[in-house]
């Protein structure tokens, strides 16, 4: 049976403030120039190989994870992502793609994140989520890209890179977040209160 007090520990939509809007929407801004910087990456890196364009692609899930780690609320890994391909767009060599991509990241971002109905942000679930958006990212891809008609190996490599390259975001995102809550920015949310790393 639920109590008051229980009740009050169930992340809700409603639970969304002005400062996490304020918060999510100034992460998504300041991780655009990085993922825009990307998008211009993208192409000569192509030249070399699918494995090492896909190097790259894990910058592109960072937005999500960091704002979900920092916000902790329903839908912050998809709203950050959406924002970011949103504001990359006018800026992107790929134009509004860019908001496809943000919704194949940002969705799968969210189910993970949703899976644990929200109570768990320690590392190796941020990997994990980062991990799995790329890898989606990949997927829904992979045959428009024509990656099917490459050699085994070279599909198997870019599915391990695209993985690693996910999972490295993950870290990258949680590292970044610790750091700026280190600051006392960041001091009335959880991340900020916490004296040991979750």
């Amino acid at each position: 049976m639920n109590t008051p007090s229980t009740e009050r520990l169930k992340p809700s939509l409603k639970d969304w403030n002005t400062r996490d809007i304020l918060v999510t929407a100034a992460i998504a801004v300041a991780l655009t120039i990085v993922s825009t910087g990307a998008n211009y990456l993208m192409a000569p890196l192509h030249a070399l190989g699918p494995a090492a364009a896909w190097a790259i692609t894990g910058v592109w899930v960072i937005p999500g994870v960091l704002t979900a780690y920092v916000v902790r609320r329903p839908g912050a890994a998809f709203v950050s992502q959406l924002l970011a391909g949103i504001m990359q767009a006018p800026f992107s060599p790929f134009g509004w793609m860019t908001v496809i991509r943000a919704l194949v990241t940002g969705v799968p971002s969210e189910a993970v994140f949703l899976a644990t109905r929200y109570q768990n942000y320690r590392l190796p679930l941020l990997l994990v989520v980062a991990g799995v958006a790329n890898v989606v990212h990949l997927a829904v891809g992979y045959v428009p890209h024509g990656y099917l008609n490459l050699p085994p190996g070279v599909q198997i490599a870019t599915w391990v890179i695209t993985c690693i390259s996910g999972v490295v975001a993950g870290g990258l995102a949680k590292g970044l977040a610790d750091a700026i809550a280190k600051t006392g920015v960041l001091a009335s949310f959880a991340i900020g209160q916490e004296g040991e790393e979750i």
